[in-house]
Protein backbone atom coordinates (compact mmCIF):
# COMPACT_ATOMS: atom_id res chain seq x y z
CA UNK A 1 0.00 0.00 0.00
CA UNK A 2 2.81 2.63 0.94
CA UNK A 3 4.93 1.86 -1.85
CA UNK A 4 2.09 2.05 -4.50
CA UNK A 5 0.95 5.08 -2.50
CA UNK A 6 4.40 6.83 -3.50
CA UNK A 7 4.54 5.47 -6.75
CA UNK A 8 1.71 5.53 -8.99
CA UNK A 9 1.44 8.90 -7.86
CA UNK A 10 -2.48 10.36 -9.13
CA UNK A 11 -3.13 7.30 -11.32
CA UNK A 12 -5.95 6.27 -9.19
CA UNK A 13 -8.51 9.24 -9.07
CA UNK A 14 -9.73 7.49 -11.91
CA UNK A 15 -10.41 4.35 -10.69
CA UNK A 16 -13.92 2.60 -9.19
CA UNK A 17 -13.68 3.27 -5.15
CA UNK A 18 -12.39 0.45 -4.08
CA UNK A 19 -9.27 -0.31 -5.66
CA UNK A 20 -8.76 3.68 -5.74
CA UNK A 21 -8.84 3.79 -1.99
CA UNK A 22 -6.31 1.05 -1.35
CA UNK A 23 -3.76 3.03 -3.53
CA UNK A 24 -5.03 6.65 -2.45
CA UNK A 25 -4.93 6.05 0.64
CA UNK A 26 -2.01 3.57 1.18
CA UNK A 27 -0.29 5.74 3.92
CA UNK A 28 -3.09 3.78 6.10
CA UNK A 29 -0.44 0.91 5.70
CA UNK A 30 1.11 3.36 8.61
CA UNK A 31 -1.76 2.42 10.53
CA UNK A 32 -1.60 -0.90 9.95
CA UNK A 33 1.98 -1.62 10.89
CA UNK A 34 1.79 0.11 13.75
CA UNK A 35 -1.32 -1.88 14.65
CA UNK A 36 0.57 -4.96 13.90
CA UNK A 37 3.53 -3.82 16.09
CA UNK A 38 1.55 -3.58 18.70
CA UNK A 39 0.57 -6.84 18.56
CA UNK A 40 3.77 -8.32 18.33
CA UNK A 41 5.59 -6.58 20.89
CA UNK A 42 3.06 -7.32 23.56
CA UNK A 43 2.55 -10.96 22.56
CA UNK A 44 6.92 -11.65 22.28
CA UNK A 45 7.87 -9.73 25.35
CA UNK A 46 4.57 -9.32 27.64
CA UNK A 47 5.20 -12.26 29.75
CA UNK A 48 9.07 -12.39 29.36
CA UNK A 49 9.30 -8.64 30.71
CA UNK A 50 6.33 -9.49 33.54
CA UNK A 51 8.44 -12.68 34.90
CA UNK A 52 11.73 -11.07 34.39
CA UNK A 53 13.01 -13.33 31.77
CA UNK A 54 14.18 -10.56 29.64
CA UNK A 55 15.10 -7.24 31.29
CA UNK A 56 14.31 -3.66 29.45
CA UNK A 57 17.66 -3.16 28.38
CA UNK A 58 18.14 -6.71 26.69
CA UNK A 59 14.74 -5.80 25.06
CA UNK A 60 15.69 -2.50 23.79
CA UNK A 61 18.92 -3.63 22.87
CA UNK A 62 16.98 -6.42 20.60
CA UNK A 63 14.43 -3.36 19.19
CA UNK A 64 18.06 -1.73 18.14
CA UNK A 65 19.60 -5.11 16.55
CA UNK A 66 16.47 -5.57 14.39
CA UNK A 67 15.74 -1.45 13.54
CA UNK A 68 19.05 0.27 13.17
CA UNK A 69 22.16 -1.58 11.35
CA UNK A 70 20.11 -2.07 7.90
CA UNK A 71 18.71 1.91 8.54
CA UNK A 72 22.21 3.03 9.31
CA UNK A 73 23.48 1.65 6.18
CA UNK A 74 20.74 2.49 3.92
CA UNK A 75 21.11 6.10 5.35
CA UNK A 76 24.81 6.57 4.72
CA UNK A 77 25.17 4.34 1.55
CA UNK A 78 22.19 5.15 -0.54
CA UNK A 79 21.29 8.66 0.90
CA UNK A 80 24.31 11.02 2.33
CA UNK A 81 27.09 9.28 0.03
CA UNK A 82 24.60 9.76 -2.65
CA UNK A 83 23.92 13.64 -1.57
CA UNK A 84 20.19 12.38 -3.13
CA UNK A 85 17.35 12.90 -3.15
CA UNK A 86 18.34 16.49 -3.54
CA UNK A 87 16.51 18.46 -0.70
CA UNK A 88 15.97 15.83 1.03
CA UNK A 89 19.71 13.83 2.09
CA UNK A 90 21.39 15.92 4.76
CA UNK A 91 23.75 18.58 4.12
CA UNK A 92 24.81 19.83 7.63
CA UNK A 93 25.82 18.64 11.17
CA UNK A 94 22.79 18.93 12.48
CA UNK A 95 20.70 17.23 9.64
CA UNK A 96 22.41 14.43 9.91
CA UNK A 97 22.78 14.13 13.70
CA UNK A 98 18.92 14.30 13.42
CA UNK A 99 18.69 11.76 10.68
CA UNK A 100 21.01 8.96 12.49
CA UNK A 101 19.58 9.42 15.76
CA UNK A 102 16.06 8.35 13.99
CA UNK A 103 14.24 11.70 15.68
CA UNK A 104 13.29 13.30 12.46
CA UNK A 105 9.74 13.17 13.22
CA UNK A 106 10.30 15.58 16.30
CA UNK A 107 11.16 18.34 14.07
CA UNK A 108 8.34 19.20 11.34
CA UNK A 109 10.92 20.67 9.01
CA UNK A 110 12.95 17.47 8.70
CA UNK A 111 10.47 14.85 8.55
CA UNK A 112 11.04 13.96 5.22
CA UNK A 113 15.07 14.01 5.34
CA UNK A 114 17.40 11.54 4.69
CA UNK A 115 15.07 7.98 4.20
CA UNK A 116 12.31 9.90 3.57
CA UNK A 117 10.30 6.85 4.80
CA UNK A 118 11.66 6.47 8.23
CA UNK A 119 9.69 9.40 9.94
CA UNK A 120 7.55 6.37 10.93
CA UNK A 121 10.79 4.56 12.82
CA UNK A 122 10.62 7.47 14.91
CA UNK A 123 7.22 6.84 16.12
CA UNK A 124 7.99 3.35 16.53
CA UNK A 125 11.68 3.72 18.98
CA UNK A 126 9.51 5.70 21.16
CA UNK A 127 6.92 3.14 21.10
CA UNK A 128 9.39 0.64 22.32
CA UNK A 129 10.46 2.65 24.82
CA UNK A 130 7.10 3.06 26.10
CA UNK A 131 5.64 -0.35 25.49
CA UNK A 132 6.95 -2.14 28.61
CA UNK A 133 5.11 0.70 30.54
CA UNK A 134 2.25 0.67 28.84
CA UNK A 135 1.94 -3.21 29.22
CA UNK A 136 1.78 -2.80 32.97
CA UNK A 137 -0.73 -0.30 32.92
CA UNK A 138 -2.77 -2.37 31.34
CA UNK A 139 -2.06 -5.40 33.40
CA UNK A 140 -1.33 -8.91 33.06
CA UNK A 141 -1.93 -11.04 30.59
CA UNK A 142 -4.77 -12.52 32.13
CA UNK A 143 -6.45 -8.84 33.06
CA UNK A 144 -10.09 -8.54 32.12
CA UNK A 145 -10.72 -7.15 28.69
CA UNK A 146 -12.79 -4.68 30.36
CA UNK A 147 -9.74 -3.40 31.46
CA UNK A 148 -7.92 -3.56 28.28
CA UNK A 149 -10.08 -1.53 26.86
CA UNK A 150 -10.71 1.08 29.28
CA UNK A 151 -6.87 1.92 30.25
CA UNK A 152 -6.56 2.29 26.37
CA UNK A 153 -8.86 4.28 26.11
CA UNK A 154 -7.60 6.31 28.88
CA UNK A 155 -3.84 6.42 27.54
CA UNK A 156 -5.41 7.51 23.84
CA UNK A 157 -7.38 10.43 26.02
CA UNK A 158 -3.87 11.32 27.80
CA UNK A 159 -2.36 11.00 24.32
CA UNK A 160 -5.06 13.29 22.87
CA UNK A 161 -4.34 15.65 25.62
CA UNK A 162 -0.67 16.21 25.13
CA UNK A 163 -1.21 16.31 21.25
CA UNK A 164 -3.17 19.85 22.36
CA UNK A 165 -0.27 20.66 24.91
CA UNK A 166 2.23 20.60 22.23
CA UNK A 167 0.29 22.94 19.89
CA UNK A 168 -0.42 25.39 22.50
CA UNK A 169 3.33 25.40 24.61
CA UNK A 170 5.32 28.19 22.67
CA UNK A 171 8.38 27.01 20.35
CA UNK A 172 11.61 27.62 22.13
CA UNK A 173 13.63 25.18 19.55
CA UNK A 174 13.43 26.49 16.01
CA UNK A 175 11.92 23.61 14.05
CA UNK A 176 10.74 20.90 17.16
CA UNK A 177 7.18 19.64 17.53
CA UNK A 178 6.57 21.65 20.04
CA UNK A 179 4.40 24.32 19.21
CA UNK A 180 3.81 23.03 15.86
CA UNK A 181 0.23 22.74 13.58
CA UNK A 182 -1.93 20.63 15.57
CA UNK A 183 -2.75 18.06 12.53
CA UNK A 184 1.15 17.63 12.22
CA UNK A 185 1.42 16.56 16.01
CA UNK A 186 -1.85 14.22 15.17
CA UNK A 187 -0.56 12.51 12.79
CA UNK A 188 3.21 12.48 13.23
CA UNK A 189 4.02 11.98 16.95
CA UNK A 190 3.89 9.20 19.63
CA UNK A 191 0.99 11.08 21.32
CA UNK A 192 -1.42 11.12 18.12
CA UNK A 193 -0.64 7.77 17.05
CA UNK A 194 -0.97 5.75 20.65
CA UNK A 195 -4.38 4.51 19.52
CA UNK A 196 -3.15 2.59 16.54
CA UNK A 197 -0.35 0.84 18.84
CA UNK A 198 -2.68 0.20 21.70
CA UNK A 199 -5.39 -1.60 19.37
CA UNK A 200 -2.83 -4.59 18.76
CA UNK A 201 -1.68 -4.30 21.78
CA UNK A 202 -5.34 -5.37 22.98
CA UNK A 203 -5.33 -7.81 20.04
CA UNK A 204 -1.98 -9.26 21.47
CA UNK A 205 -3.33 -9.87 24.74
CA UNK A 206 -6.36 -11.96 23.77
CA UNK A 207 -4.23 -13.75 22.00
CA UNK A 208 -1.70 -14.49 24.70
CA UNK A 209 -5.03 -15.53 26.34
CA UNK A 210 -6.59 -17.72 23.92
CA UNK A 211 -6.60 -20.98 25.76
CA UNK A 212 -9.82 -18.93 27.89
CA UNK A 213 -11.11 -18.16 24.81
CA UNK A 214 -12.28 -21.77 22.95
CA UNK A 215 -15.07 -19.66 20.88
CA UNK A 216 -12.33 -17.78 19.31
CA UNK A 217 -9.78 -20.54 18.23
CA UNK A 218 -12.93 -22.48 16.90
CA UNK A 219 -14.41 -19.59 14.67
CA UNK A 220 -10.65 -17.45 13.89
CA UNK A 221 -11.02 -19.42 10.63
CA UNK A 222 -14.21 -18.57 9.86
CA UNK A 223 -13.94 -14.44 11.29
CA UNK A 224 -10.67 -13.51 9.03
CA UNK A 225 -12.47 -13.21 5.64
CA UNK A 226 -15.37 -11.16 7.27
CA UNK A 227 -12.48 -8.83 9.30
CA UNK A 228 -10.68 -8.48 5.76
CA UNK A 229 -13.98 -6.86 4.69
CA UNK A 230 -14.65 -4.77 7.29
CA UNK A 231 -10.78 -3.53 6.79
CA UNK A 232 -11.36 -2.95 3.59
CA UNK A 233 -14.46 -1.15 4.09
CA UNK A 234 -12.67 1.10 6.85
CA UNK A 235 -9.89 2.18 3.89
CA UNK A 236 -12.62 2.68 1.15
CA UNK A 237 -14.32 5.20 4.21
CA UNK A 238 -11.43 6.94 4.59
CA UNK A 239 -11.48 7.47 0.77
CA UNK A 240 -14.91 8.64 0.80
CA UNK A 241 -14.91 11.15 3.78
CA UNK A 242 -11.12 12.52 3.08
CA UNK A 243 -11.36 16.22 2.77
CA UNK A 244 -8.24 17.97 3.24
CA UNK A 245 -8.34 20.29 6.65
CA UNK A 246 -10.22 17.51 8.51
CA UNK A 247 -7.75 16.20 10.59
CA UNK A 248 -9.81 15.05 13.41
CA UNK A 249 -12.39 12.74 11.05
CA UNK A 250 -9.08 11.65 9.10
CA UNK A 251 -7.56 10.96 12.74
CA UNK A 252 -10.61 8.70 13.68
CA UNK A 253 -10.85 7.08 10.83
CA UNK A 254 -7.38 6.03 10.73
CA UNK A 255 -7.63 4.70 14.30
CA UNK A 256 -10.94 2.77 12.76
CA UNK A 257 -8.54 1.30 10.17
CA UNK A 258 -6.27 -0.03 13.08
CA UNK A 259 -8.72 -1.27 14.86
CA UNK A 260 -10.12 -3.27 12.08
CA UNK A 261 -6.76 -4.60 11.19
CA UNK A 262 -6.20 -5.72 15.16
CA UNK A 263 -9.09 -8.12 14.50
CA UNK A 264 -7.96 -9.31 11.20
CA UNK A 265 -4.45 -9.70 12.87
CA UNK A 266 -5.77 -11.06 15.89
CA UNK A 267 -7.84 -14.00 13.58
CA UNK A 268 -4.99 -14.59 11.61
CA UNK A 269 -2.91 -15.68 14.31
CA UNK A 270 -5.60 -17.76 16.36
CA UNK A 271 -6.19 -19.67 12.85
CA UNK A 272 -3.20 -21.52 13.37
CA UNK A 273 -3.77 -24.25 10.79
CA UNK A 274 -4.24 -22.09 7.82
CA UNK A 275 -7.43 -23.16 7.54
CA UNK A 276 -8.85 -19.63 5.74
CA UNK A 277 -7.26 -18.59 2.19
CA UNK A 278 -5.83 -15.17 3.48
CA UNK A 279 -3.90 -17.73 6.29
CA UNK A 280 -2.55 -20.07 3.50
CA UNK A 281 -1.92 -17.36 0.95
CA UNK A 282 0.18 -15.58 3.39
CA UNK A 283 1.60 -18.74 4.94
CA UNK A 284 2.99 -19.13 1.81
CA UNK A 285 6.74 -19.38 1.00
CA UNK A 286 6.85 -16.13 -1.81
CA UNK A 287 4.66 -14.21 1.02
CA UNK A 288 6.77 -15.30 3.89
CA UNK A 289 9.94 -13.83 2.20
CA UNK A 290 8.22 -11.05 0.76
CA UNK A 291 7.40 -10.08 5.03
CA UNK A 292 11.18 -10.84 5.74
CA UNK A 293 12.38 -8.15 3.44
CA UNK A 294 9.97 -6.01 3.99
CA UNK A 295 11.88 -3.66 6.16
CA UNK A 296 14.30 -3.17 3.87
CA UNK A 297 11.84 -2.45 1.16
CA UNK A 298 10.13 0.25 3.18
CA UNK A 299 13.36 2.01 3.59
CA UNK A 300 14.64 1.75 0.03
CA UNK A 301 11.72 2.47 -1.98
CA UNK A 302 12.23 6.11 -2.14
CA UNK A 303 16.48 6.21 -2.39
CA UNK A 304 18.08 7.02 -5.38
CA UNK A 305 18.82 3.89 -6.14
CA UNK A 306 14.94 2.98 -7.29
CA UNK A 307 14.32 6.61 -8.02
CA UNK A 308 17.26 6.08 -10.94
CA UNK A 309 14.97 2.92 -11.81
CA UNK A 310 11.93 4.90 -12.34
CA UNK A 311 13.26 8.15 -13.92
CA UNK A 312 15.81 6.64 -15.96
CA UNK A 313 15.93 3.07 -16.58
CA UNK A 314 11.82 2.66 -17.05
CA UNK A 315 11.77 6.54 -18.18
CA UNK A 316 8.49 7.95 -19.51
CA UNK A 317 8.19 5.55 -22.47
CA UNK A 318 6.56 2.93 -19.97
CA UNK A 319 3.17 3.89 -18.90
CA UNK A 320 2.94 4.80 -15.16
CA UNK A 321 1.06 1.32 -13.86
CA UNK A 322 3.18 -0.98 -15.43
CA UNK A 323 6.54 0.90 -14.66
CA UNK A 324 5.21 1.29 -10.78
CA UNK A 325 4.90 -3.07 -11.10
CA UNK A 326 8.44 -3.10 -12.26
CA UNK A 327 9.61 -1.07 -10.22
CA UNK A 328 8.03 -2.46 -7.43
CA UNK A 329 10.14 -6.16 -8.31
CA UNK A 330 13.07 -4.30 -9.07
CA UNK A 331 12.85 -2.74 -5.57
CA UNK A 332 12.16 -6.10 -3.86
CA UNK A 333 15.02 -7.74 -6.14
CA UNK A 334 17.66 -5.06 -4.53
CA UNK A 335 16.02 -5.69 -0.99
CA UNK A 336 15.89 -8.93 -1.15
CA UNK A 337 19.86 -8.41 -1.86
CA UNK A 338 20.44 -6.22 1.46
CA UNK A 339 18.21 -8.28 3.68
CA UNK A 340 20.85 -10.92 2.86
CA UNK A 341 24.05 -9.31 2.59
CA UNK A 342 23.24 -6.56 5.02
CA UNK A 343 20.42 -6.86 7.47
CA UNK A 344 20.78 -10.56 8.35
CA UNK A 345 24.60 -10.38 8.78
CA UNK A 346 24.63 -7.27 10.55
CA UNK A 347 22.09 -8.51 13.54
CA UNK A 348 23.72 -11.30 13.92
CA UNK A 349 26.99 -9.82 14.22
CA UNK A 350 25.45 -6.95 16.91
CA UNK A 351 23.32 -9.65 18.46
CA UNK A 352 26.29 -11.70 19.26
CA UNK A 353 28.99 -8.82 20.56
CA UNK A 354 25.50 -6.70 22.14
CA UNK A 355 23.49 -9.76 24.04
CA UNK A 356 26.40 -11.78 25.19
CA UNK A 357 25.68 -13.04 28.23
Amino acid sequence: MVFFFHWLFDTPNAWPVIPRAFVAQGALGVAIFFALSGFLITVRYRAPLEEKRVSYRTYLTKRFVRIYPVYFFILTFFVVALGRPVGFAPTTLYQGVINYTLIQALFPPLMLSGVSTAWTLTIEELYYLVAPGLMRLMGKVNAPLRQLLLTSIAISIIGFVCVLLLALLPNVLPGFIVGADLSYIAGSSIFGRIPEFLAGMVAGYCYLRRARLPWLMLNAQKLVMPGAVCLLAAITLVQVADEPGAWVLNRSLTILVALCASLVILFLACDEAHLSLISRLLGSRILVFAGQISYVLYLVQLTEPVQYLYWVVLGDTVPRVPRALLLYLGATALSALLYFIVEVPSQHALSRRLLRQ
